[in-house]
C-alpha cells in the first residue's frame, strides 16, 4: 500500500515538474486619459511574414500580458529576418504611418488592452505620435533579441484616448528563424 502510495505522489511531481510555466520576457507600465496606469508583463515571441498578401515584409515580436492585452513592435518593409542579426546597440524612431510602402526599417506599435480583441480596440502609433524601439542585442535567427520601448499610441475612434506605453523591456525573445 505504502509503495503505491509513494509511486503516485513520484508520479504527479514528475508531471508538475515537466509542465515548463511561459516565460516572462517582458514588461512595460501604461498609463493614459482613459486608461488606468498599471504595469503588465507577459511572454513575447516573433514572428516574420514576408507572404505576398502583405503589402510589405514585417518582423514583430508580440508580447502576450493578462487578459489578452499586448504589444507588438513591428518593423516593417524589413526584406529577411536576417536582415537585423548582431544588433548591439540601435533606436528606431516610429514615423507617422503614411499609405503605401515605408522606408525599409520603418517601425510602429500596437497596444491592444485586455478584452481589446473581443471589443475591436487597438491603440496604435502614427497619425501625430510615436515613439522609439532600442535593441540592445539581436542574435538573430534561432537566437534572441532583447531591448527597450516607449510610445504613445491613439484609439483610432475616438483620437482623444491616447496610451502612454514607458519603461519597455523585452529580454532573451527567441527569433523566429523565418
Amino acid at each position: 500500500m505504502r509503495l503505491t502510495y509513494f509511486f503516485c505522489i513520484a508520479a504527479v511531481l514528475l508531471l508538475a515538474a515537466c509542465k515548463k510555466p511561459a516565460q516572462i520576457n517582458f514588461n512595460c507600465n501604461l498609463s493614459g486619459n482613459l486608461t488606468t496606469s498599471t504595469a503588465i508583463i507577459g511572454n513575447a515571441v516573433t514572428s516574420f511574414d514576408a507572404i505576398a498578401s502583405q503589402p510589405e515584409p514585417t518582423f514583430e515580436i508580440n508580447m502576450n500580458g493578462p487578459g489578452g492585452s499586448s504589444v507588438n513592435l513591428i518593423w516593417y518593409n524589413l526584406d529577411s529576418v536576417n536582415a537585423e542579426k548582431n544588433i548591439t546597440d540601435r533606436t528606431y524612431t516610429m514615423p507617422n504611418r503614411s499609405a503605401g510602402l515605408l522606408a525599409p526599417f520603418s517601425v510602429g506599435a500596437v497596444y491592444v488592452p485586455a478584452g481589446g480583441n473581443v471589443s475591436g480596440v487597438a491603440y496604435s502609433t502614427g497619425s501625430g505620435s510615436g515613439g522609439t524601439i532600442t535593441i540592445t542585442g539581436n542574435s538573430g535567427p534561432g537566437g534572441t533579441i532583447s531591448g527597450g520601448f516607449s510610445f504613445t499610441a491613439i484609439n483610432p475612434y475616438y483620437p482623444f484616448d491616447t496610451v502612454r506605453v514607458t519603461n519597455g523591456t523585452f529580454t532573451n525573445v527567441p527569433v523566429a528563424t523565418q
